[in-house]
């Protein structure tokens, strides 16, 4: 039965117009954190604009960079408070400048920023030279850049991961705690030729981490490891065995079991066939 056309035409505008809501609100969305975004450097801008203590050429580096980080992810809340923090202990503007665009640049490669704030205001409370506090938030920088491109190129290769940077604070917190980066970097390349989980390597380094930190040295703490993960290995090859072993004498018992049942079936029908004769 054909449908009429002004029936066919209501229902084709519904549709489009089902479709273009979807459209419009994944656009809106964007556009809504966007704005949010925006309006958060023009705050710290305008924050920047009234301090007193800044020449207008550290005001206008200030403002530039403060607004850039903003905008790549580092929360209005921090750089504020950061910014405020510093100027109240007259640090030096060169290298607030300098820290907050390494914040900036971290933000921007996606990678883990709480860390670099955290210890941004750490340093800051401990009333650590700025310059200082540059250098060790752009050391912390270079290692969590390390560790994104050590785990994305394992992952290229096999390696499982799930939620790169809860995965990338883990390793690193591990690097911090004694375990060598090319340690990590071989446990993460037999992971990925295993194609395991980033999981498998970050339970190794912790187990290793947890021996360093008792005193242990490196490579007797690698060595114990080592040892610890040949005896699982074997553990898991003898399970592995025992269970094949279980399985091929459960099909045999099956095999058994399916001969005596045809050997009494050909028992009741000779039994039978010597009765007919009879």
């Amino acid at each position: 039965m054909k449908i009429p056309d002004n029936i066919y035409n209501y229902y084709k505008r519904i549709m489009s117009i089902l479709l273009v809501f979807p459209i419009l609100f994944i656009i809106m969305a964007g556009h809504t954190v966007n704005a949010s975004l925006h309006e958060d450097a023009r705050k710290i801008i305008e924050d920047i604009k009234h301090i007193p203590a800044l020449s207008n050429e550290e005001r206008l580096d200030l403002s530039i960079v403060a607004s850039d980080a903003v905008t790549n992810g580092v929360p209005y809340k921090d750089i504020r408070k950061i910014i405020q923090d510093s100027l109240k202990q007259k640090q030096e503007v060169t290298s607030l400048v300098a820290t907050i665009k390494i914040l900036s640049d971290t933000g921007k490669k996606g990678l883990p920023l709480l860390i670099l704030i955290n210890k941004t205001k750490e340093g800051i409370a401990k009333k650590m030279p700025m310059k200082r506090i540059e250098e060790v938030v752009d050391k912390k920088a270079e290692v969590l850049k390390d560790v994104q491109r050590l785990i994305r190129k394992s992952k290229e290769n096999g390696l499982i991961v799930k939620r790169e940077q809860k995965s990338i604070i883990n390793l690193v917190d591990k690097i911090e705690r004694g375990v060598p980066y090319e340690y990590l970097k071989q446990l993460l390349l037999h992971a990925a030729y295993k194609r395991q989980s980033i999981e498998e390597v970050e339970h190794i380094s912790d187990r290793l981490a947890s021996l360093i930190e008792k005193g242990i040295s490196v490579d007797r703490a690698k060595k114990m490891i080592e040892e610890t993960m040949g005896r699982e290995i074997s553990v898991e090859l003898e399970e592995k065995m025992e269970r094949r072993g279980q399985a091929i004498e459960r099909k045999e018992d099956a095999r058994k079991e399916r001969l005596e049942d045809i050997e009494g079936k050909k028992e009741e029908r000779l039994r039978k066939g010597s009765k007919m004769e009879h």
